[in-house]
């Protein structure tokens, strides 16, 4: 709506938390009619629960829920290779080695202290 175009429009963004809802809707209906002991209409709802389920985890890569499962998993990353000593073929922390001096994308900052730098002020990233 705030592009102009109408609030109805769906979109591929949309996907995700449309398939949630219709998941969720219809594994409730699903149970209830068991419950009820309708078994043909509750075969029917099955197929929907199942159709929007599977929507919904084919969905995933174009919605914001993968970061739930990545971004940890990153930041897991990053401490194990720290507490190891690897760098997974990144500058290391410390400047004085010549070839990572020569790995580093601004000349400026090349033969430069590791305390002068653009994040100089900013705090350690550990908010995941």
């Amino acid at each position: 709506a705030a592009e102009g175009s109408s609030p109805l429009r769906l979109m591929r963004a949309d996907l995700f938390i449309i398939s949630l809802v219709l998941s969720a809707t219809f594994g409730l209906l699903w149970a209830w009619l068991q419950a009820a002991g309708s078994t043909g209409w509750a075969m029917l709802f099955l197929f929907f629960y199942l159709i929007a389920t599977i929507v919904l985890f084919a969905g995933i890569p174009w919605s914001k829920f993968s970061h739930m499962f990545f971004k940890p998993a990153a930041a897991f990353g990053k401490r194990v290779n720290l507490a190891n000593g690897t760098a997974d073929n990144l500058p290391t922390l410390t400047r004085d080695d010549p070839e990572q001096q020569k790995r580093h994308s601004m000349e400026l900052l090349q033969g430069a202290p590791m305390s002068m730098g653009l994040g100089i002020k900013r705090e350690a990233p550990r908010h995941y």
